[in-house]
This record gives structure tokens, sequence and C-alpha cells, in this order.
């Protein structure tokens, strides 16, 4: 006596003319997992948002001015202390979104901070900057991109339009800086404040959106 033994093989026909397609689809939305919590205020959210954006922004006005200070003075201190405080925004994220999310946003933020340093040294040094300017690009897409595909609330115009304002004044910032423009420079701060408030307001609204269960007034 035996038995006989069948096996139904599956394929998948990547190669197929729908297929690309199909990871459209598929590649478009990702599903949060379900992590246990309690109800958080909406206010402390925002304010740890708000916090972490403003300091970024402090600690790369601080960086700036160091590297166009003769000798680089207090760039260690500068770079430090915004590389102390860079994974908060992924942190917070990871509550919401999982560590995968989180960890992404970490890396996205580093890589922005590398690049613009790598602007302001060109800029000071007198060297083009057009390479650099699309490595932002990249980043930028990158951020937009991950943003929608976690939170559709987060709109993929919306954070591109944001987003290429903000880094391109991050730029004009350092420019301004370099050329002892204290009046460019006042008003590349201010636009960055409030393009800033602008991308924080969609981060924060997008997140009540998406979980408004865990969330109080």
């Amino acid at each position: 006596m035996y038995k006989r033994v069948t096996h139904t093989i599956t394929e998948e026909h990547f190669g197929h003319a729908m297929a690309a397609e199909i990871k459209k689809v598929v590649d478009k939305t990702i599903v949060p997992p379900k992590l246990k919590m309690e109800p958080a205020a909406a206010s402390k959210v925002k304010a740890d948002i708000s916090e972490y954006l403003n300091g970024f922004n402090k600690g790369l006005l601080e960086i700036y001015r160091s590297i166009d200070s003769p000798d680089n003075i207090g760039l260690n201190d500068a770079e430090t202390g915004l590389f102390s405080t860079i994974d908060n925004l992924g942190n917070l994220f990871k509550t919401y979104y999982g560590i995968e999310f989180g960890e992404r946003i970490n890396q996205s933020q580093r890589s922005l901070v590398f690049c613009l340093i790598a602007i302001a040294r060109n800029i000071k040094n007198k060297i083009d900057i057009r390479d650099w300017k699309q490595r932002l690009e990249g980043i930028r897409n990158d951020i937009s991109s991950m943003l929608y595909q976690y939170n559709n609330f987060w709109r993929y115009a919306d954070n591109i339009g944001t987003l290429s304002q903000l880094y391109d004044e991050y730029i004009s910032l350092m420019q301004n800086i370099a050329n002892r423009n204290q009046t460019g420079t006042d008003a590349s701060i201010n636009k960055i404040n409030n393009l800033t408030s602008a991308f924080e307001s969609n981060m924060v609204n997008g997140l009540l959106q998406q979980f408004p269960d865990k969330f109080i007034a």
C-alpha cells in the first residue's frame, strides 16, 4: 500500500504585462501595524512635533554659522547638538507606524543634514552645488513618497510643494550668511519658520485624521 502525493505549484509571472500595474497598486499604501496604546493628548503630540522641527532649524542655523566662521569654530558642538536629537521625530512616529517607518524617517533626516552640510561647505568655498541639489531633490521625493504611502492624508503634492520651498530656503539661508547679508538672512529665517509651520500642521492633522481613536482633545 502506498499513498500517492501530488503537489500543486503556483508560479508568479512577474514578467506579465499587468505585473507593473499590480505592483503600483500594492506599493501605493502601507497599512500601519495595529499597536496597542493609551490615547494621547493631541496638544502634546503637536508640541512634540513642533519642538523637533524648530529645534532642527535652530541646530542647522548654528551649523551654518559655524561653517561660515574662520576655522569652523564651534562646528563640532553644533553638529553634536543637532545629531543628539535627530532621531526624535522618527522615534515619535514609531508609536503609530512601527519601527520600520520610524527608522526610515530617522535615516531620511540624517541624509538631509549631511546633504545640507555639504551644500553649505560648497557655498562657503564657492564650489558648484548642482550635484548636491539633485541629491536634495531625491531626498525630498523619497520623504514625500514615504509619507503618502503610510498616510494618505499626507498628500504627495502637498509634501513636495512645501518641502521644495523649505529646502530651497535652507540653501538661500546659507548663501545669505556667506554673503554677510543680514537682511536676507532674517528673511530666510522667517520664510523657513513659516514653511516649517505649514509642514508641521500637515503632519499633525494627517496623524489625527488617520488615528482619531488614539488622541484626546
